[in-house]
């Protein structure tokens, strides 16, 4: 038998370092915290201050979280996102707990390319120093662009280029 050749050994309490902070582990038959993420990122990263960071879908999941650590490192924001009011409702929250950050708005429909090609110049104009593409789309529903896409290639993969 071929398995039998190459055994796989387990050992107990190995944990790996990582370039992400270590949230959970494992002791005792129980998941206890093990690190504060607040403690660890203040600790790990610099200030961001002065430093303009762009990112796309910014008001669910990842890019929710994301954007609070960033406010917090004192980074000013440009949120590029397809609801308009949802968008501002998040950066008024953020400036609330951050107020000396600044926050700017791109609306941005990211499977009409039309709405990216306006968002991209009006980012130009900004000239963000970090831009992380952060939305994206798996479980909606699928229909065909205008550029003849499925909108979930569009949204995910393809971007406006002028060059």
């Amino acid at each position: 038998d071929r398995r039998s050749s190459f055994p796989i050994r387990r050992k107990p309490n190995i944990s790996l370092t990582l370039a992400t902070p270590p949230l959970l582990c494992y002791n005792e038959q129980k998941w206890v915290d093990k690190m504060n993420i607040n403690r660890w990122i203040s600790q790990n990263t610099n200030s961001l201050k002065g430093k303009t960071v762009a990112v796309t879908g910014s008001t669910g999941g990842l890019g929710n979280e994301l954007c609070e650590i960033l406010a917090s490192l004192s980074a000013n924001l440009v949120l590029l996102d397809r609801n308009a009011e949802k968008s501002r409702k998040f950066g008024e929250k953020l400036k609330e707990k951050h107020p000396l950050i600044s926050i700017k708005y791109i609306t941005v429909d990211l499977s009409v390319f039309q709405s990216v090609k306006a968002a991209t110049e009006k980012l130009k104009e900004l000239s963000p120093d970090i831009l992380i593409l952060n939305a994206g789309a798996y479980s909606i529903p699928r229909y065909k662009t205008e550029l003849g896409y499925h909108n979930v290639f569009q949204i995910n993969f393809l971007f406006y280029s002028n060059t």
